[in-house]
């Protein structure tokens, strides 16, 4: 079974700052099962640090005891 998640929020990060997040193991949803894993597993996302702090960033819906890693990057 699937199971959806909160989203991830981050801390730490400069608000005013722009942030390239993305999966690092793009393979580890292959095939992607929704919309959302098919844009996270194909091209960075671009969030300023506010966003990622306040609204987070939207974790795929997996099978649980699974496990994500995201890498970030400040622009």
């Amino acid at each position: 079974a699937r199971s959806a998640s909160r989203p991830l929020r981050l801390a730490g990060l400069e608000a005013d700052a722009r942030y390239r997040v993305s999966l690092a193991d793009p393979e580890a949803l292959q095939p992607p099962v929704t919309k959302v894993e098919a844009r996270v597993s194909h091209s960075p996302v671009t969030l300023s640090g506010q966003a990622l702090m306040s609204l987070g960033l939207a974790l795929p819906i997996h099978i649980p005891a699974t496990v994500f890693v995201f890498e970030g990057e400040r622009l």
